[in-house]
């Protein structure tokens, strides 16, 4: 089978798999379980300012809304964000004022839990960000999809999008052809200029 050339709509899909593939198992272990010892804490804090019977009653009249997003004060100084999962977001009286806005005190404990998850997210992007790097630098350098295939089998699952196209099989004789013809326009090109 003729080898199939990348054109930058196939890296694309290529960078699109990296993205959505891409992991690193113990990072994300440990941001999990930083994660659940947080987020329990950090609801807490936030049902001191916005009780769950007082949001059941304003939820009736669509007045509340649901935050992922919760600033909290940390108890060492400074303000950081946590971040909860979809579907975990906190209830909250619906103002004119964002999650960016509202600020919550947080006692030691939840500073403690908060700090040890938002150095685990960081290690986890951090880590994710160096693999997509090489996965990006792989991509850019290969000039094939079998090449491709070679080292990163997973990209199988992409095959019908970049095969879709013709396969482009250029021989050396090819080659050599379309550079005699073009260099023989251009000569005949700048006789006719002179």
């Amino acid at each position: 089978m003729a080898s199939t050339r990348l054109n930058e709509g196939h890296r694309g899909a290529l960078r699109a798999l990296a993205i959505r593939v891409v992991d690193c198992p113990e990072e994300t272990k440990a941001e999990d379980r930083a994660y659940k010892r947080a987020a329990p804490l950090v609801a807490k804090v936030v049902l001191k300012q916005y009780p769950e019977a007082e949001m059941k009653v304003l939820s009736k009249y669509d007045l509340t809304r649901r935050d992922a997003c919760i600033n909290l004060q940390l108890t060492a100084g400074g303000v950081e964000q946590f971040k909860f999962r979809d579907g975990e977001e906190a209830v909250v009286a619906n103002t004119e004022y964002s999650c960016r806005h509202r600020i919550y005190s947080t006692d030691e404990r939840t500073t403690e839990a908060v700090t040890a998850w938002r150095q685990c997210f960081d290690a986890k992007e951090a880590a994710i960000k160096r693999k997509l790097a090489d996965y990006t630098a792989f991509i850019a350098s290969a000039t094939t999809f079998e090449q491709v295939l070679e080292i990163w089998p997973e990209a199988e699952e992409i095959a019908p999008r970049i095969r879709k196209n013709l396969p482009v099989a250029l021989s050396e004789e090819t080659v050599a052809a379309i550079t005699a013809d073009s260099n023989r326009r251009m000569k005949s090109e700048h006789r006719k200029a002179t």
